[in-house]
């Protein structure tokens, strides 16, 4: 195989292998000076997903209930579009008898942010999933951007359980992770990041084949 056609294949594989990559959200909760901060990151790309029943949501913090554990914030608009996991999607690790809380706040403050979310649709209960603005979705990338403030809180007081908790779509997998704690987690790599690696492949073919 000549250079130009190892090149077209290396940007083949880099291209299918970026749009294909899986990505998600990520709030994470930590313990700070005496309070409770949750801090958000990632996007996620809803065409995988299934559009749902819209469900209201009214509050800025965590809820357990006798489904799920579930999270958000309306601070800057009403939700109206949800989207929920593949058939086949595993809930159990935020059940809530093993989820990551075991009461609700909601007397969260949101420092920063402008997107109203929650982590749950209704179908019939309340399932894993994202509710959100309809405006805030980007083609269909939604990012997240709202960070949280409990003052005078802890994990303890909040019945937080320090651990990664994921629930990664079956077919998609796009993903939410509520992180409770310094725990250890495994980035998932972005499109960018792929294709730097990749031209950064070519680069080295390239070099191999000009010692030839």
């Amino acid at each position: 195989m000549n250079f130009k056609k190892l090149s077209a294949a290396l940007v083949g594989i880099v291209m299918a292998v970026s749009f294909n990559a899986n990505a998600g959200l990520i709030f994470t909760f930590l313990e700070n000076g005496g309070d409770v901060t949750m801090t958000s990151s990632g996007s996620i790309d809803t065409s995988g997903l299934v559009l749902g029943a819209t469900s209201g949501w009214s509050s800025t913090g965590i809820e357990e209930n006798t489904n799920f554990d579930i999270l958000g914030g309306t601070s800057f608009g009403l939700i109206n579009n949800s989207f929920g996991f593949n058939a086949g999607t595993d809930f159990s690790q935020w059940a809530s008898a093993t989820g990551p809380w075991t009461s609700s706040f909601f007397p969260f403050s949101v420092v920063s942010g402008s997107k109203s979310f929650a982590t749950y649709i209704r179908n019939g209960i309340q399932n894993p999933g994202l509710g959100i603005v309809s405006s805030d979705l980007n083609g269909s990338i939604w990012t997240t951007d709202q960070n949280w403030l409990a003052t005078a809180q802890s994990f303890n007081s909040l019945g937080m359980i320090t651990g990664t908790y994921t629930v990664i779509d079956a077919v998609s997998s796009e993903f939410i992770t509520i992180q409770i704690g310094q725990t250890t987690s495994v980035p998932v790599p972005e499109p960018s990041t792929l294709a730097i690696f990749g031209l950064a492949l070519m680069g080295l073919a390239s070099r191999r084949f000009k010692k030839q």
